[in-house]
């Protein structure tokens, strides 16, 4: 299946609309990717003067990233998320994050003017990654940190098909989930040296997955449908599980990278 470069809805669009739903989402707010992003942060106890936070809805990386720098700005192109942003960093007592509305692919920052760049399950969302990536790469001072974590794609191009297909269904503001292999090359091609990778697994449940986009109930039974009808390699390979309440457990994975500019 191809996938279509542009998505049906904007991004703006959809989590303007379901902003609250990712500041209560298990996924978003911890889990194992979250602990490696930390990590990955703090590697080799480094300090940063100046951070940003990609993409970074209610600032749940901005936050884990607050410790590690002097400032920290959450980006999102979306106000309603970054009122989250505020929310939290209140309830938090977090002082040193701020906020301002961004697009991912048109950084305003100057070259070579940033210590770390970060941003965590959203790029599937972006419609020019490789622009993305290399404006990344503009705005880091040589020696920066690039840290990168989004649900991924399959190496196998047919259960890749598959999980795309799902996730433009559910949210039709999805672009694209690339394999681990295709980021690292991107990254790479984008100029930064890769020094670390990860693969995590993000655990989900319908219909909870398809609630958090605003699914209609038609479409979050069509996609229920189509999880129980899956391939026995999709089966496995995302460990589709229908429990007798009528839910579905299954899981994402989650490709996690550092990089740092040369």
């Amino acid at each position: 299946m191809a996938i279509s470069p542009k998505p049906q809805r904007s991004a703006r669009e959809q989590f303007g609309a379901t902003a609250a739903n990712y500041t209560v989402s298990a996924g978003h707010r911890g889990g194992e990717s979250l602990s490696v992003v930390t990590e990955l942060i703090a590697k080799g106890g480094r300090r940063f003067d100046r951070a940003v936070d990609i993409a970074t809805g209610p600032g749940f990386t901005a936050f884990a990233a607050a410790p590690h720098a002097g400032s920290v700005l959450a980006t999102d192109p979306t106000p309603q998320m970054l009122r989250e942003v505020r929310k939290l960093r209140r309830e938090r007592g977090i002082a040193n994050v701020g906020m301002a509305l961004v697009v991912a692919e048109t950084l305003p920052f100057a070259d070579e003017s940033l210590d770390l760049v970060t941003c965590r399950t959203a790029p599937h969302h972006f419609l020019d990654v490789p622009r993305w990536l290399g404006e990344c790469r503009r705005v880091l001072k040589p020696d920066g940190v690039f840290v990168l974590a989004d649900t991924c794609a399959p190496e196998d191009p047919e259960l890749a098909a598959w999980m795309n297909d799902m996730e433009v269904r559910r949210d039709p503001s999805h672009v694209r989930n690339y394999a681990p292999s295709e980021w690292v090359r991107l990254v790479r091609e984008a100029g930064l040296d890769v020094t670390d990778e990860a693969l995590c697994i993000l655990n989900q449940e319908m219909p909870d997955w398809a609630h958090r986009s605003n699914s209609t109930p038609a479409m979050t039974e069509e996609l229920a449908r189509d999880f129980r009808n899956a391939s026995p390699a999709a089966k496995e390979h995302f460990a589709i599980a229908p429990r007798d309440d009528g839910t579905i457990g299954f899981r994402w994975f989650v490709a996690i990278l550092r990089a740092e500019k040369p």
